[in-house]
């Protein structure tokens, strides 16, 4: 689970954060109604089994662990 930098409205202060792991228990869909969160609206979505959740303000920062990650694309030197 990801905690964006704005997420607790001080991007400044905060980072983005790593704060969990949660397990995916069914397909995503279409939701019958959407649910809001924080002004957005998410049509889509699917049920969670959360595994672990870190104390508030901890979590590994992900732009700590981009350059070992290879999902992150690489810039061209």
């Amino acid at each position: 689970m990801y905690t964006t930098r704005g997420c607790f409205h001080n991007p400044t202060r905060d980072r983005g954060r790593i704060i969990g792991r949660a397990r995916a228990e069914s397909a995503v869909d279409l939701l019958e109604q959407p649910v809001t969160i924080g002004g957005r609206e998410y049509a889509i979505g699917c049920e969670l089994s959360l595994l672990q959740l870190l104390p508030f303000s901890e979590g590994v920062i992900l732009a700590d662990l981009v350059e070992q990650l290879t999902v992150f694309p690489r810039p061209h030197a």
